[in-house]
């Protein structure tokens, strides 16, 4: 998989395609608002974030979660696998109250052509449509 990394400037939109396995190509976009937020769209799942440097309470150390396409569970199709810290901070100040280790396992389903949440820990934001 081509990663995404944190030297994309803002306002940006990346599409891919990810090969999930078996010559199976599934598109993905990804964006960064200039509020500091990002994620990936992908079918089935309106947006999951994986990019926060805005402090509203919580942020992801060094702003972007890592991500890799990996096979979990041996099936021979690749999982999304989603990892970092966040960091929670105070609603009116800088300061931190301390970091929390991260994690969320999406996978594709063939049947319904869309990605599903297999574990997501609770500061990772997912929307569905």
């Amino acid at each position: 998989m081509a990663r995404i990394n944190a030297s994309y400037p803002e306002d940006v939109q990346i599409r891919k395609e990810l090969n999930i396995g078996h010559d199976i190509n599934v598109p993905i976009e990804f964006s960064i608002t200039s509020k500091g937020n990002g994620g990936f769209s992908l079918p089935g799942l309106f947006l999951v974030r994986l990019y926060d440097q805005h402090d509203d309470g919580s942020y992801f150390k060094s702003g972007l979660l890592r991500n890799e396409l990996i096979d979990l569970d041996g099936d021979g199709y690749n999982e999304l696998l989603f990892w970092g810290i966040a960091v929670k901070t105070g609603d009116e100040s800088e300061k931190t109250l301390g970091e929390t280790p991260v994690v969320a396992i999406l996978k594709y389903d063939i049947k319904s052509k869309a990605f599903k949440v297999v574990k997501k820990s609770d500061e990772i934001d997912i929307y569905t449509e």
